[in-house]
C-alpha cells in the first residue's frame, strides 16, 4: 500500500479529500495498488511522518520545507498543485461593497491573515503592507488570525473584516465552486514562492518512482483543469532569505530552506 499524507491547513479536510479525490484514484488504478491518504495538521511535521516511514509520499508547502532537516532522507519529485498552478501567491482580497480600493486603504482597517508563524500566511503578506507603508502590527484597526482558508474567505464575504490574505490556488479552486466575483476583488498580490512539493522517502524504489512521475504527468495532460505536476531534474534544494525578519538572537536575518525552481 502506497501511503499519502498531506496537510489540512489551507482547505478544510472534507474539501481537501475532495480535491485529491479523482488523482489519488487515477493514480491506485494505475500503480494497481491500494492507497491511502492520511491528513496531517499544521503543526505536526510532515517530513518526520516521511523519514519515520508513516507516510511514503507526501504533498507538502513552502512552510514545512522552511526548517527541513535530513535532506538525505526525502526525494524530491516535483511541484504539485491542485489548483492548476505551479507558484504559490498570497493575495489581498476583500468585500467589492466597501470603501476599500487600494493596499493604502487598508490602512486604520481590520484584516485576516492566516497564522502567524506562517511564511505565505502572515511574514510575505506582512512584507507587502511594509512596501505599501502599512505595519500590520501598528497601522491596523485589528488583525486577525484564522485557521484557514475558507474561514478567511467567509469573513472577508461577511464583512467581519474588511480585508483578508489568501492563497492565490485556494482561492481560485473556492471560486470555481461559490461565483465571488462580485461579492470580492484582488486588491494586491504578494511575490511568488514555490507551491506545493511532492516528495517521497528513499524506501521507495527509482521504478517506482519513475512510474508515479510518468502517471501524475499523464494525468496532467488528460485533466489539466485538475493537477499541475512538474517533475525535477537534479539537486533543488536552495536558500530563501526574508530580509523584512530578524531572529532574536544575534538580530540576523531568517533564512529559509526552500525548493526553488524554474519550471
Amino acid at each position: 500500500m502506497l501511503k499519502i499524507g498531506i496537510h489540512s491547513e489551507e482547505l478544510t479536510p472534507l474539501t481537501t479529500v475532495e480535491a485529491t479525490q479523482s488523482m489519488l484514484h487515477y493514480l491506485s488504478r494505475n500503480l494497481n495498488q491500494k492507497i491511502s491518504l492520511t491528513i496531517i495538521s499544521k503543526h505536526t511535521s510532515m517530513v518526520r511522518f516521511l523519514v519515520g516511514g508513516k507516510v511514503n509520499m507526501a504533498i507538502v508547502g513552502p512552510e514545512e520545507l522552511t526548517g527541513i532537516e535530513n535532506r538525505s532522507e526525502i526525494i524530491p519529485l516535483g511541484l504539485i498543485s491542485l489548483y492548476k498552478r505551479n507558484v504559490q501567491r498570497r493575495i489581498i482580497i476583500l468585500a467589492r461593497k466597501g470603501l476599500i480600493r487600494t493596499v493604502k486603504d487598508l490602512r486604520g482597517r481590520r484584516v485576516a491573515f492566516g497564522d502567524k508563524e506562517s511564511l505565505t500566511g502572515y511574514i510575505l503578506p506582512r512584507v507587502l503592507l511594509l512596501q505599501y507603508g502599512i505595519d500590520p502590527e501598528k497601522n491596523l484597526k485589528e488583525v486577525y488570525f484564522m485557521k484557514s482558508q475558507e474561514e478567511i474567505l467567509t469573513n472577508v464575504v461577511k464583512g467581519n473584516v474588511d480585508a483578508g490574505v489568501l492563497n492565490e490556488q485556494v482561492f481560485c479552486y473556492l471560486s470555481s465552486i461559490e461565483h465571488l466575483s462580485q461579492k470580492v476583488h484582488i486588491i494586491a498580490y504578494s511575490s511568488e514562492i514555490p507551491a506545493n512539493v511532492l516528495l517521497v522517502n528513499r524506501e521507495i524504489s527509482p521504478e517506482l518512482i519513475q512510474r508515479i512521475k510518468t502517471i501524475l504527468i499523464n494525468y496532467t495532460r488528460t485533466f489539466p483543469d485538475k493537477l499541475k505536476f512538474s517533475p525535477f531534474n537534479g539537486n533543488v534544494f536552495q536558500e530563501y532569505i526574508d530580509s523584512s525578519v530578524d531572529n532574536t538572537v544575534g538580530k540576523r536575518k531568517k533564512v529559509y530552506t526552500l525548493i526553488l525552481t524554474e519550471f
